[in-house]
Formats: C-alpha cells, sequence, structure tokens
C-alpha cells in the first residue's frame, strides 16, 4: 500500500515538475523576446542596404551589377527576417503551448495530491478515499 510520505513526495515531486515547466516557458518568452528586438534591429538595418539611391549619372554595367547584387542582397535578408524568423517564433509559441498544456495535467495531479495528503492526513478511516485519490492521480500521470 502507500504511505503519507509516499503522497507527500509524489506531491513535492509534481510541485517540482510545475516549476520546471513554468521555467521552460519564460525562457521560451524571454527567448522569442529576443528574436522579437533582433528582427525588428534588422529590418531597420536591412532598409540600409538600398542606401544610397544611385544618382542618373550612375550608369552602365556595372552601375546594374552592382544595383542587382544590391537588391538581391536585400531580397535574402527580407526573406530570413519575414520567413525564418517568423518560423522560429512559430515554433517557440507551439513549444509554449504544449508546455502549458503539461502544465495544466501536473496542476491537476497536484490538485489530487494534494486532496489525497488531506485525506490521508485526517486519519485511518480515510485511507481508502486516499487510494481512490491516488490512484486517479495514478491514472493521470501514467
Amino acid at each position: 500500500m502507500f504511505s503519507l510520505d509516499s503522497l507527500v513526495h509524489i506531491r513535492s515531486a509534481i510541485s517540482g515538475e510545475v516549476a520546471d515547466v513554468e521555467e521552460k516557458i519564460d525562457r521560451l518568452n524571454q527567448a522569442k523576446k529576443e528574436i522579437e528586438h533582433q528582427q525588428n534591429d534588422y529590418l531597420g538595418e536591412c532598409r540600409k542596404i538600398l542606401k544610397p539611391e544611385l544618382a542618373k549619372s550612375w550608369t552602365g554595367s556595372r552601375a546594374n551589377k552592382f544595383n542587382d547584387s544590391r537588391d538581391e542582397a536585400h531580397q535574402t535578408i527580407e526573406n530570413i527576417l519575414n520567413h525564418e524568423y517568423e518560423s522560429y517564433k512559430d515554433r517557440i509559441d507551439w513549444e509554449i503551448a504544449q508546455l502549458n498544456m503539461q502544465k495544466e495535467t501536473l496542476s491537476f495531479a497536484g490538485i489530487l495530491a494534494r486532496e489525497a495528503v488531506e485525506i490521508a492526513d485526517a486519519g485511518q478511516d480515510a485511507w481508502e478515499a486516499a487510494g481512490d485519490k491516488f490512484n486517479d492521480l495514478k491514472r493521470w500521470l501514467f
């Protein structure tokens, strides 16, 4: 059978898992903010690639080649900033959603564990009810 100590240990372990998940969520949110900040900074820098505008007197094959290279570099950087950065942020959002679901499941398991501890604390007559809660907890965790 199980003991009050094992219930307290399970409850403590669940609390630790919730804290770990919350820390991961916080780190991912911070990473997303840093990516957004970097993306905004680079968007400003990206616009500078097209400066200065070439004067009308700057013509010829070298001018055309330079302008084509500059446009290609601008387009490449813009694609990275608008697509790859967005992809990173989408992956972070997905991971945060997964962790939030995990946190909710752990929180529910924590509630069951707390109730089981309270019931077990109530005395020997309540052991059967605590066993039912413990079995519910096991179904949620495993």
